[in-house]
C-alpha cells in the first residue's frame, strides 16, 4: 500500500513539474484578442482611436500595431490607419525614444494632433522563458489611463529545464508526457508505440517463464515442467530502453510553437528593407541600412 502511494505520488509531482506555467501562458495571437475586447467592451462603438506604440523588436512592433489595428477595427472602433501620415510623423518621432513607453502627457499630445480619443501603447517583453504583452489606453481628453493595464503572458518557444525533467518523468508511462504537457502528438504516438510493444512482450514473457515441479502419479515421482521465454522479457527491456532514450531526446530538443512567424522578410523583398541618414562621427552624416524580419 506504502509503495503504490509512494509511485501515485512520484507520478502526481512529475505531472505538476512537466506543467509547470504550461496553462499559464497563452498565444500571442489570443494574447492581441483579449487586450483588444477588453478595451473595445469599455467603449462606444465608433469610438475613434490610434495605435501608436508597441515596444518590441522592430518587426515585432510592427506586427503588433498591425494586429492591434485590425482586432479593434474588428470591434467595431474607428482605427486611424497605419498609412495615416500623420500616425507616420509620430512614430518617426518616437524611434528616438524605443527604450520606454509613450508616457501620458506625450500620448495626450499626440492624441489632440491625430484628432483621436483614445491613443493605445504597448510593450512586449521577455520575461523568463516566455513573453509580457501589456497594452495601455489613455483617454486623450484626461490623460487617464482606462482599463488599467492588460498583462498577459504569452508562451516562448522554449521549456524550462523543470519542464523537461518533468516530461521525461511523466514519459515513464510511454508518451503520457509527451501528450499532456507538450503536445507533441507524434512523439506521444511513437513512444506509445514503442513502450506500448515493449511492455506487452515484458508481461509475455514474465507470464510464461516459470518452473516447477509435479508428482506424476503413473510413475510416482515428481517431474520438472519448464517454460522459458526470457527472449521475451530481454526484447520488451531493449524496447523500453529505446522509447526512454528516445524519450530524452524529444524532451531535451522538441520545442513548442508560441510565437508563430506569420510574415517572413526575403532579401529579395524590397519592403523588408529601409535606409536612414544619421549623424555620423566628426559632424559627417552618413547611411543606416535596416533589414526587418517580421514575426
Amino acid at each position: 500500500m506504502k509503495k503504490n502511494l509512494f509511485v501515485m505520488g512520484v507520478l502526481v509531482y512529475m505531472l505538476a513539474l512537466g506543467m509547470e506555467t504550461a496553462y499559464a501562458q497563452i498565444r500571442l495571437d489570443d494574447a492581441i484578442q483579449r487586450a483588444a475586447q477588453h478595451y473595445a467592451s469599455r467603449f462606444e462603438r465608433g469610438a475613434s482611436i490610434a495605435v501608436v506604440s508597441m515596444q518590441a523588436s522592430p518587426g515585432m512592433s510592427d506586427y503588433l500595431i498591425d494586429r492591434m489595428i485590425n482586432v479593434f477595427d474588428n470591434a467595431g472602433l474607428t482605427v486611424v490607419s497605419r498609412d495615416d501620415a500623420r500616425l507616420e510623423q509620430v512614430r518617426r518621432e518616437l524611434m528616438f525614444q524605443t527604450s520606454r513607453e509613450v508616457d501620458q502627457a506625450t500620448a495626450q499630445s499626440i492624441g489632440r494632433f491625430m484628432g483621436v480619443r483614445f491613443i493605445a501603447t504597448g510593450a512586449f517583453e521577455p520575461h523568463r522563458n516566455a513573453y509580457r504583452f501589456r497594452v495601455r489606453v489613455i483617454e486623450v481628453a484626461t490623460a487617464i489611463y482606462v482599463g488599467g493595464v492588460f498583462t498577459a503572458n504569452v508562451r516562448g518557444d522554449d521549456f524550462t529545464t523543470a519542464q523537461r525533467w518533468g516530461i521525461v518523468g511523466l514519459n515513464l508511462v510511454p508518451g503520457l508526457g509527451s501528450f499532456v504537457v507538450m503536445n507533441d502528438t507524434f512523439g506521444g504516438v511513437t513512444q506509445l508505440l514503442i513502450g506500448g510493444a515493449g511492455l506487452g512482450f515484458l508481461a509475455f514473457g514474465i507470464m510464461n517463464t516459470y518452473r516447477e515441479e509435479r508428482y506424476d502419479p503413473i510413475f510416482s515421482r515428481p517431474e520438472t515442467f519448464e517454460r522459458d521465454n526470457r527472449w521475451a522479457i530481454y526484447v520488451g527491456g531493449a524496447l523500453l530502453a529505446v522509447q526512454n532514450i528516445y524519450s530524452i531526446i524529444r524532451a531535451s530538443t522538441n520545442t513548442r510553437p508560441g510565437i508563430q512567424s506569420t510574415r517572413t522578410a526575403s532579401v529579395i523583398n524590397p519592403e523588408a528593407w529601409s535606409f536612414a541618414i544619421v549623424p555620423g562621427r566628426n559632424g559627417i552624416e552618413g547611411v543606416s541600412l535596416f533589414y526587418a524580419m517580421r514575426f
